[in-house]
């Protein structure tokens, strides 16, 4: 029993940190970047347009190209506007990276190192952090890693059929975010040709037909690009005057935001700045390519790995719009290098005193879980802590008895732990100050069929929540409306409408928060009131 148990640990640990994702499928959205793609994917499902992307604010949203929001907006319309409609695309996404990632590593190394290289992706801190702040980025690594693997096939079997798919997955990669994720792609092509000096096959008909096929696979993007700037001569992408639809796709929808040159937020431009977000990234495992640098290793068999992981790195370090989710891209790459090294050191994992450092440094974390459910709930232990307690107890139990696998063991506990306290307590808890969820429950409950228009707020949660149609005002509208006239705003809308006497009736109210941007005053349960806002909905009387 015990044999077979230790044979089928790998698949135990995976399904209990996909149980743990799978949870977060029905945490709320955040008032993000998340509603706003949300919001636009229930608009294009509900209209039946999708060659337009609308987000009401902006009627003409051109930020990125089409084809996460064909995907989002097919769920959509299967599931309904749900929390677990919008964000199951990505978890399952999730699921076909891993198998990609199992694939490619296996073809190189071993079926444990596989086994390790998900494990290590799987249960890493930010792919949790992920699962709820859904972004385009798992669809793109997703493609790109399905390219990669399937270029790889083609290089050594020489079938067409691996050329065609890998193909395939290139064009949605590329629709998914733009053209450079054709640089780890191109690397991962041409470093095997290199190594193995068999520059013959760059000269393959085959790569003619893939061509093609890449042409063929990126014509809905581009097409539906097109349509959408015609519609719009005076196309503005965050603000500044986008040239033509051809180069909004080539150049401007992706390494235009790694120059800023669209009006994108910049950063300071630390060349540092995806090196230390690795830290927390990839955490708990980054503390194996630690141990790599200190004992100097370099234990991988490929440069595909090192070449893609390496590129990437330079390219966003770079960028001047440098934001935590774009090290998402990185994460299968250091998982397979970290597995390698976590495989080929595994004795040195074994020795006493690291099995002293992993059980106290988890042992310490549990310790400041309490601290830090004291000063986000303002108590120190509830039923669902002691849940995770217990769970986490089983784990290390369960480490004791099986000694080869005791370091991967412990470490995804202490993974299982964080990604259940974010799913199951933390989240639940902050993202409950979300006007716009909260005032979609009253507009279900009361039955509200009327038109609403915002008036200078961000209404992407509460359009995605409520089939109401949202329009967006300015004074002169508002200020020009008749009798039952309902507007979703802030403060500012209360203040305005006594100064120039208009009687208004407030139908709802809700607090909001910027979830994305969390404070400490805000996440302090004493002193949380003082940093939050009111939404109210309003229906003008006179």
């Amino acid at each position: 029993m015990k044999i077979q148990f230790e044979k089928h640990t790998y698949k135990i640990l995976l399904i209990l940190i996909l149980a743990v994702h799978a949870l977060g499928l029905f945490c709320d959205i955040f008032n993000g970047d998340s509603a706003l793609y949300a919001s636009i994917s229930k608009n294009m499902a509900e209209s039946g347009d999708w060659l337009i992307l609308n987000s009401i604010m902006q009627e003409n949203w051109i930020d990125k190209p089409h084809f996460a929001f064909w995907i989002w907006a097919i769920f959509i319309k299967v599931f309904g506007n749900t929390n677990f409609g919008f964000k199951l695309p990505s978890f399952l996404a999730l699921l076909i990276l891993l198998r990609y990632l199992f694939l490619f590593t296996k073809k190189f190394y071993d079926d444990k190192t596989a086994w390790t290289a998900v494990l290590l992706f799987s249960s890493s801190f930010h792919i949790f952090i992920s699962t709820n702040d859904v972004r385009i980025d798992i669809f793109l690594i997703t493609f790109m890693m399905a390219a990669i693997y399937h270029f790889q096939n083609y290089l050594t079997e020489e079938r067409l059929i691996q050329l065609l798919i890998a193909t395939a997955f290139t064009s949605m990669a590329v629709m998914t975010k733009g053209i450079y994720v054709l640089i780890p792609i191109g690397l991962s092509i041409l470093v095997p040709i290199i190594f193995t000096k068999n520059y013959k096959r760059l000269f393959y008909p085959h790569w003619m037909i893939a061509v093609l096929v890449f042409a063929f696979g990126i014509s809905p993007a581009l097409y539906a690009l097109k349509v959408q700037f015609a519609n719009f001569n005076d196309t503005h992408i965050l603000g500044q005057k986008a040239s033509n639809y051809l180069q909004f796709f080539f150049w401007d929808s992706q390494f235009g935001r790694f120059n800023s040159n669209l009006g994108q937020v910049q950063s300071n431009g630390d060349p540092f700045f995806y090196t230390h977000t690795i830290l927390w990234a990839f955490a708990p495992w980054s503390i194996i390519l630690f141990l790599a640098f200190l004992l100097k290793m370099n234990p991988l068999k490929e440069w595909i790995t090192i070449a893609c992981f390496t590129s990437m790195l330079i390219v966003i370090s770079f960028s001047k719009t440098q934001l935590s989710h774009h090290v998402l891209i990185l994460l299968p790459f250091l998982s397979l290098i970290s597995a390698v090294i976590f495989r080929r050191t595994l004795w040195r994992l074994n020795h006493n005193f690291f099995q002293v450092f992993i059980y106290l440094f988890l042992f310490l974390v549990l310790i400041a879980s309490l601290f830090c459910n004291q000063f986000v709930l303002g108590i120190w232990m509830n039923v669902n802590m002691a849940i995770l307690f217990i769970i986490s107890a089983l784990l290390v139990l369960l480490s004791f008895k099986i000694v080869i696998h005791r370091v991967l063991i412990v470490f995804i506990s202490l993974s299982i732990f964080l990604g259940l306290y974010l799913n199951g307590i933390f989240y639940p808890e902050i993202l409950q100050f979300q006007a716009g969820k909260n005032m979609s429950k009253f507009i279900h409950s009361n039955k509200y069929n009327f038109e609403i228009f915002e008036w200078y707020t961000n209404p992407s949660l509460l359009n995605f929540h409520i089939g109401n149609k949202i329009i967006s005002v300015g004074d002169d509208d508002v200020l020009s409306k008749q009798k039952g006239f309902t507007i979703y705003s802030g403060e500012y809308a209360i203040k305005r409408l006594s100064d120039v006497n208009i009687r208004y009736e407030i139908l709802d109210s809700a607090f909001e928060y910027r979830t994305t941007v969390l404070s400490s005053g805000f996440l302090n349960f004493e002193t949380r009131q003082n940093h939050l806002d009111k939404m109210y909905l309003i229906k003008i009387k006179d």
